[in-house]
């Protein structure tokens, strides 16, 4: 019995100095003469901007003017990084002079693009920005790019420069109801006196789209013609998809708006 005590803590002796040899022999740096335990590399992550952009861009019949819409959020706020978001203050005269679209090249450089008119922005006033908050700057172009060409936009905002991601221009719509959908969403823009005609033409092109009724009634508020106006807002909610992702807030609102006028 005393025979196989010895033997074990033999046995046990020996794990010790096994375990030792091995941690004297593992993996190390030595910092002047001192071992140093390696730790895995962890690359630096790249820092969230404040505020980050996305185009969308929309084109009607070919030879009119392509509307681009910059999205404007808080990328730290999306990313919970912080709670505060950043306040946002706009100069429409440093955007108007400081709007660029730029042209991907094959070889993956950028080049200056077609010249961009600023038709919509938030006002100048410094705007706390929240999670769900969006900006949207509003812009159209006269010349395109052919379409599949990749297109991006910078603007000045608040002292910086902010700029999409890269965005493929599509083509143009081939149906004739998108193209003066597409026509009377710019005119919206500009408040200009051809909107009435486009709607009428949408209307008759297509009877059941919701989007000619729309914009006659845009049309006819401009007029003052409160009446005629929700008529029309009524005839496109009518027409309006029950299957919609989101239902047409602006288009109740509007409504809402005349019917509480005397």
């Amino acid at each position: 019995m005393k025979q196989l005590g010895r033997y074990g803590l033999g046995l046990a002796l020996l794990l010790v100095a096994a375990g030792a040899w091995w941690y004297m022999r593992r993996p190390a740096d030595r910092v002047e003469g001192v071992a140093v335990e390696r730790v895995q590399r962890v690359e630096p992550v790249a820092p969230v901007e404040p505020l980050m952009a996305r185009l969308a861009i929309e084109t009607g019949a070919p030879g009119d003017e392509a509307l681009g819409i910059v999205s404007l959020f808080d990328g730290r706020l999306r990313n919970r990084i912080t709670t505060e978001g950043a306040l946002v203050a706009f100069s429409r005269a440093q955007l108007d002079a400081g709007i660029r679209v730029e042209v991907e090249q094959p070889d993956g450089a950028a080049t200056a693009g077609p010249p961009v008119s600023v038709v919509r922005a938030p006002e100048e006033a410094p705007i706390r920005m929240e999670t769900s908050t969006t900006l949207e700057v509003w812009v159209t172009m006269t010349t395109l790019p052919p379409a599949g060409q990749r297109i991006r936009v910078s603007l000045p905002v608040s002292g910086r420069t902010v700029t999409t991601d890269w965005v493929m221009m599509p083509a143009p719509p081939t149906a004739t109801a998108d193209q003066l959908a597409a026509r009377a969403r710019v005119q919206q823009m500009r408040g200009t006196e051809t909107l009435a005609a486009t709607a009428d033409a949408l209307v008759a092109q297509a009877p059941e789209d919701a989007r000619g009724y729309y914009y006659r009634g845009l049309a006819l508020e401009s007029r003052g013609d409160r009446a005629g106006a929700i008529a029309a807002y009524e005839a496109a909610l009518q027409r309006t998809p029950n299957n919609r992702p989101e239902p047409p807030l602006a288009l109740y609102r509007r409504l809402a708006r005349l019917r509480r006028q005397p």
